[in-house]
């Protein structure tokens, strides 16, 4: 597999790395606003070869949403790896991992 444009030497030093950026998405998700949530993000893509604005609260479901897709690439590599998974449905949780 091509190394990718970040890699790291241990499974610990990207967990912390993680660690590090989602305290930093739970800081800004901290801030957010409903007036700004309301308000429109107006910005050029380059993949659509325009401006586009769409309403901050959308990008932010999206940017949520976006992840969930990575996540679900990132487990079917490891299933495909030969990893053995846990159960994810929330129903199947025990109740202490719940928020």
């Amino acid at each position: 597999m091509a190394e990718g444009a970040l890699s790291y030497d241990t499974f610990d030093e990207m967990i912390d790395v993680r660690d590090t950026y989602d305290h930093y998405l739970v800081e800004w998700a901290d801030q957010t606003s409903d007036p700004w949530l309301a308000s429109t993000l107006s910005f050029f893509s380059g993949a659509a070869g325009r401006e586009i604005q769409m309403p901050c609260g959308f990008c932010v479901t999206h940017f949520f949403n976006h992840q969930t897709h990575h996540r679900g690439q990132v487990h079917a590599m490891l299933t495909m790896a030969g990893a053995k998974t846990t159960d994810t449905d929330l129903v199947f949780m025990p109740p202490e991992a719940w928020p």
